[in-house]
């Protein structure tokens, strides 16, 4: 293996595998082998041992080979996919074995490695298959302290309580988000958290205040221009959704798109291409859309402000931001809270909330 893949392997480390192999001097080898990059290696001589060790140590990947007596590879995929859909399983087989892989597709196998087993090959299915479920430990374990931390910033009524939820479970998807609430609730807050607790945390955040664009800049810095495109390009420029590429942009005052890049940008979402003002040539795109409004979309197609198509392109999933003043009980925390930034900024105790003042608040 190249060190790029050896570096991947060790997220090996914290899972475990059930490994089910009829011959003795192979599972003692491959035993030892999977002993140093897993973090407990189970093995078992046949299918019924092997459904036996899946009950009582729910690994998280399971490894067997096809032919084995009692009960052999196909069978008990078949029994781990009944009992736990989600827990990959991976078949070793011969070259004779070939004809099985069909029946093992059928079953929903994860995956195969040919025999004489070389160990690059099987360490790169192994890591395949383990791979989604980094991820959602990933994401279950920032989701986890998001949530804490979500809270604390915006609150911790129930009505904040359900919206943190619906927030953490939005996020481990793909889906384009507009965020509604007047100016100050968190929008941009919320929107962040979603893209930290996406798969696309490792890609960048792109904010683009479209309110701020001047109108005859903002197809220029969502799209890009190539030199000469127009008087005053003098070289190359790259655009918001070109920089955001493989992670997330962020609109927000999206009501203040003018009608004419709004075709442009539904194109764009449709296709996964831009064209750079000046360019023949397509940029492939691939940008998750988060959009904050502060006012009602739909009062803005009715008057025809906004596009209806581009509306429901975006409007996958909505999260509405609760007022302040309709969760007063969110109050104290808050004050609490800045205050406390205040004091961090000042570098001293200067800012003390009495009985009184919460009350007034």
């Amino acid at each position: 293996m190249d060190n790029k893949t050896a570096v991947d392997i060790s997220i090996l480390s914290n899972l475990t595998l059930l490994y089910v192999e009829d011959d003795d001097v192979l599972r003692s080898q491959m035993e030892e082998l999977m002993a140093g990059i897993f973090r407990e290696v189970i093995t078992a001589a046949n299918g019924n041992l092997g459904l036996e060790a899946f009950i009582h140590h729910h690994p998280h990947l399971v490894l067997t080979d096809i032919r084995m007596p009692q009960m052999g590879g196909l069978e008990l995929a078949r029994a781990l996919k009944e009992r736990s859909p989600a827990t990959p399983v991976i078949i070793t087989t011969a070259f004779s074995d070939a004809s099985h892989l069909m029946d093992a597709i059928e079953i929903g196998v994860d995956g195969y490695v040919q025999k004489p087993i070389r160990r690059d090959e099987l360490l790169a299915a192994l890591y395949k298959c383990a791979l989604p479920l980094i991820q959602q430990h990933r994401i279950e374990t920032l989701s986890h302290s998001l949530q804490r931390t979500l809270q604390l910033h915006l609150g911790v009524s129930p009505v904040m309580e359900q919206l943190v939820k619906r927030i953490c479970r939005v996020a481990a998807s793909d889906f384009s988000v507009v965020l509604q609430g007047e100016t100050g609730s968190g929008k941009s807050m919320a929107a962040g958290i979603i893209h930290e607790l996406s798969h696309r945390a490792d890609g960048p955040f792109v904010t683009v205040d479209v309110g701020s664009i001047p109108e005859a800049l903002i197809e220029s810095e969502l799209f890009g221009h190539k030199k000469g495109a127009f008087t005053g390009a003098h070289k190359d420029h790259k655009g918001f959704l070109e920089a955001a590429e493989g992670g997330t942009i962020f609109f927000d005052e999206m009501e203040n798109l003018p009608l004419q890049l709004q075709a442009k940008l539904l194109r764009a979402v449709d296709e996964r291409k831009i064209f750079p003002l000046g360019s023949t040539e397509a940029v492939k795109l691939d940008v998750r859309i988060l959009c904050a409004v502060n006012v009602d979309l739909k009062e803005l197609i009715a008057a025809k402000k906004f596009r209806e198509d581009l509306y429901y392109r975006l409007m996958e999933f909505d999260l509405e931001i609760p007022l302040l003043r309709e969760r007063p009980e969110d109050i104290v925390l808050l004050a609490r809270r800045f205050t406390g930034e205040a004091d961090g900024e000042l570098k001293k105790k200067s800012i003390e909330l009495t009985p009184a003042a919460l009350t007034a608040l």
